[in-house]
């Protein structure tokens, strides 16, 4: 347990940097960390919840694999783009 949320921050922190620096162009602050942390758990959470439903539905475990992967990215990059870096 400890192992998988030290890994979330290590992960988490280097995508934060390359991100807002790269990504984005943006200024490296504790609120754009906060903010990126927050669409990281919400995009944690959404994959959770398309695999769940994907599950309930009786659909193959590849096709709730496959909602997630063309689900998550763009509308984690839209929580970033609207929100984080607003």
């Amino acid at each position: 347990m400890l192992a998988n949320g030290l890994a979330f921050l290590v992960a988490n922190t280097g995508s934060y940097f390359v991100n807002t620096l790269w990504s984005f162009g943006q200024s490296v602050s504790k609120q754009n960390y906060f903010r990126f942390a927050t669409a990281s758990v919400f995009g944690f959470a959404l994959s959770l919840a398309i695999s769940g439903g994907a599950h309930v539905a009786g659909l193959p475990d590849l096709v709730g694999l496959a909602l997630v992967v063309f689900a998550l990215p763009p509308a984690t990059f839209l929580a970033h783009l609207l929100w984080t870096y607003k």
